[in-house]
């Protein structure tokens, strides 16, 4: 019987069976252990600070002046006399997009250090970054940008530096301007990052340093928002890459760690050195509508002009250049 050909597919179709079980048993347990793994990464990724981006500083000036509004209000048909809502739009005054103005130079350091958290059996690398950033500021002439009727609000100009969260800032943040301290405030509106009032800048030194130190994970990123940025990343992971539009001037590799240096022209990144608001596009938009377009934009974070350093479990970590044409948008890391 078993010389049969029948007799002999049927055996070998049952212990091709009987030899699938076990592999799909251990793929099934290699399915649940990534799973798991990646849940924990998460876990521990988000309560240490999460993916982290540098976007400025920026120098932010209020704007106030004409502003279209539509108003509900119960309107009569001129035809049939009934009455129902309607709406019409009114010309106030009232808050437009703001003035930003971005710094003519910035030198920036960032030295990240990295550790790792364990959980059960995974371990999940984090990092420490301390910043420094010295950025220099030239008020040009704005008039080209106002509309009839809209002013500028110097005297309630701001300093801003948005960050992914807040949640990741640790020790003492500084930002000063020669002498003077300048007192820092998280920013409103739904906004993340960190922003402090300087008065009116015009006919002063605008030469400003910021020291600030950010837990983080899985991303660092940094927008390069200088007229000419002057970038130096430096950590202590021995195995680095780079990648991205934009390879590293220079870079030294050793055992001990690495230091990357980018020097970013003013023509390399599509940033206008004075906008209002997100884009002039939506200068004329309302608050609502300035922050659905803010949000719209932050979801589109891959597609900006970024500086990447990326801290991978394979044990690799890579910094990039990401070149976009996006305007200036708010912060993140990945």
């Amino acid at each position: 019987m078993l010389n049969r050909p029948g007799a002999r597919f049927l055996i070998v179709g049952f212990l091709a069976l009987m030899m699938a079980v076990p592999l799909f048993l251990v793929g099934s347990i290699i399915d649940g252990r990534l799973s798991a793994s990646r849940d924990v990464q998460d876990r521990v990724s988000r309560e240490w600070g999460g993916s982290q981006t540098l976007s400025g500083p920026r120098l932010v000036v209020p704007v106030r002046g004409p502003v279209v509004q539509t108003v509900s209000e119960m309107m009569r048909d001129p035809q049939t006399g009934e009455e129902r809502q309607g709406a019409r739009q009114v010309t106030v005054t009232g808050e437009q997009a703001p003035l930003v103005i971005l710094p003519e130079t910035l030198d920036s350091t960032l030295t990240a250090h990295l550790t790792e958290r364990r959980r059960g059996i995974f371990t999940v690398p984090v990092y420490t970054v301390d910043i420094t950033l010295d950025a220099t500021f030239t008020v040009p002439d704005v008039a080209a940008l106002m509309e009839a009727g809209a002013a500028p609000l110097w005297d309630q100009a701001r300093i801003e530096l948005g960050l992914t969260t807040n949640s990741g800032i640790r020790g003492e943040t500084a930002l000063t301007r020669g002498d003077r301290l300048i007192r820092l405030e998280p920013m409103s509106a739904g906004a993340t990052g960190i922003a402090g009032a300087i008065g009116d800048p015009r006919g002063t030194d605008q030469n400003y340093h910021l020291t600030l130190a950010l837990n983080g994970a899985e991303h660092l990123m940094m927008v390069p928002v200088g007229r000419t940025s002057r970038i130096t990343m430096a950590g202590d992971w021995p195995h680095p890459s780079f990648d991205g539009a934009f390879l590293p001037d220079s870079r030294d590799v050793g055992p001990q760690g690495y230091e990357a240096r980018w020097t970013i022209p003013h023509l390399a990144r599509p940033l206008a050195q004075v906008t209002r608001g997100v884009d002039e596009a939506t200068a004329a938009l309302d608050n609502e509508s300035e922050r659905l377009v803010q949000d719209a934009l932050q979801r589109l974070m891959p597609e900006r002009t970024t500086l990447v350093t990326r801290w991978l479990r394979s044990a690799s970590e890579k910094g990039s250049m990401i070149l976009s044409p996006m305007p200036i948008l708010p912060p993140s890391f990945c």
